[in-house]
């Protein structure tokens, strides 16, 4: 079996405060121990897709996990993992049946949202027996509902539906 994996994620301490310095992308990547699974022989450098700042837009987002659909097979297990902020939005007026709230949750890219719903729109064609999904933002586990529906998906949630993540400010990391 193969590992593939996705990471996308907003630096939070950009255009925050002056008093933290900008993350780069190197140091983004080895707070996400790109460097261990490469090592490990986990992961391919080819079947690995990082997506930081400016480069986490939606179609970036959306893209990479198409990308990961069309590649991962049954065999693999694909693991993918988000830090930055999340929020909630109206569910559209078309309705969606799993959204008993009328909300979805959403993952905040640099020029736009990401609803749950999206997620788990673009996570159907994903063929892989194991994924492993995991946010740290604000609003994490109301994606739990639309991307954890079928056997072999495991979700990890830094906080639950109509919850805020209270760590993000003290450890800069989600929200």
């Amino acid at each position: 079996a193969q590992w593939v994996a996705y990471r996308s994620g907003l630096d939070p301490a950009a255009g925050r405060s002056r008093r933290r310095p900008a993350r780069t992308k190197r140091s983004f990547e080895r707070d996400l121990r790109v460097d261990e699974a490469k090592a490990a022989h986990l992961q391919r450098v080819d079947e690995q897709i990082v997506l930081t700042d400016g480069a986490a837009t939606r179609e970036g987002f959306l893209g990479g996990l198409r990308t990961l659909a069309a590649r991962a097979t049954a065999d693999d297990v694909v693991v993918i993992f988000y830090s930055g902020h999340g929020n909630v939005q109206p569910v559209p007026e078309t309705g969606d049946p799993v959204e008993l709230d009328g909300l979805d949750e959403t993952v905040v890219m640099v020029d736009g949202q990401v609803t749950d719903t999206e997620v788990a729109h673009e996570l159907e064609a994903l063929h892989a027996n194991t994924l492993l999904f995991a946010l740290d933002s604000c609003h994490a586990g109301g994606f739990a509902d639309d991307v954890i529906r079928r056997p072999g998906r495991m979700g990890i949630f830094s906080s639950d539906e109509d919850v805020l993540s209270d760590t993000a400010e003290p450890r800069r990391a989600g929200g």
